[in-house]
């Protein structure tokens, strides 16, 4: 009797086993972080204990999180960005790659100059796996060689043209879309001729320049026994990418680029009843929450 009590209690008793996760969404865009944070908030769901590195820490009463802001005092995150530049001429289009540039060259050396990231970088640690933005810089994959951790790698954008052949996968211009360009219906010679110019001009400029920047800069505080940024890339285990089939051009993938587009999208909650549920409102009459 008594072994049958002891198997009763045995089979009650689940094991949990759950990971140190470092997730990081350095880039100050409210839009780019809510993918890292449904991804955090999905895996503090299923009990792992994340680290959470934005500018837009996360405000669900989860426990078993520790969100670490990188926000500075008299700083605006919100609105501060003029999208009439994403539909101006074709040089600028082609020249908004320039932008990218500036955006991820102040980043990087804003925040690894901060005292937030340079104490976090001191006292945290070890972490079992490491989520990164792969978009505008590779500059936090500097944080797998500091804590020897796995990668996996997130875009917030569909897959940029220098990230592509990074995991082997087909960036054909014929039919799949610079990430900057305007490949639209009906896709005539022309726009194919300059869509392929794009990509290969975005990738030349992005080698050459973009990465020397970002290395420089991850140096300055990572040591100059940092590895190569493109040794660090081809170490990263997976990319999940804000893309689907329905609303972007369905394209060739491999197994290690996985398409997470709409997992931002909550599960419909019911309206709360207003008042008593036996009264009658008139047809033109709009309740605001």
């Amino acid at each position: 009797m008594q072994s049958v009590q002891v198997l009763i209690f045995l089979n009650l008793c689940f094991v949990v086993c759950s990971y140190k996760i470092l997730v990081i969404c350095a880039f100050p865009g409210k839009s780019h972080c809510k993918i890292f944070e449904t991804i955090s908030v999905g895996l503090m769901e299923k009990q792992h204990d994340i680290t959470y590195l934005s500018y837009f820490p996360i405000e669900e009463p989860l426990l078993n999180h520790t969100s670490v802001d990188l926000r500075q005092p008299g700083h605006s995150y919100l609105n501060n960005l003029d999208m009439a530049i994403f539909t101006g001429t074709i040089v600028q289009k082609w020249l908004i790659i320039n932008l990218v540039r500036a955006y991820a060259k102040g980043i990087c050396e804003k925040d690894f100059g901060t005292d937030t990231v340079r104490k976090f970088l001191n006292q945290s640690g070890p972490f079992d796996l490491i989520v990164a933005p792969m978009f505008n810089s590779d500059c936090y994959l500097s944080f797998m060689y500091k804590f020897e951790a796995p990668v996996v790698g997130v875009s917030t954008l569909s897959v940029m043209e220098w990230v592509s052949e990074k995991f082997g996968l087909s960036s054909n211009p014929a039919y799949v879309p610079n990430t900057l360009s305007e490949l639209v219906n009906p896709i005539t010679f022309v726009r194919r001729i300059d869509n392929f110019l794009m990509g290969v001009f975005h990738r030349l400029y992005y080698e050459n320049l973009m990465v020397s920047n970002g290395e420089g800069i991850a140096k300055k505080y990572f040591g100059e026994d940092l590895p190569p940024f493109k040794k660090l890339v081809y170490n990263v285990s997976m990319l999940l990418v804000n893309n689907h089939f329905n609303y972007h051009v369905p394209r060739p993938l491999v197994p290690a680029v996985v398409e997470i587009g709409g997992i931002h999208i909550r599960k419909i909650r019911e309206l709360p009843q207003v008042g008593s549920s036996s009264l009658s409102f008139p047809t033109d009459v709009v309740i605001l929450y």
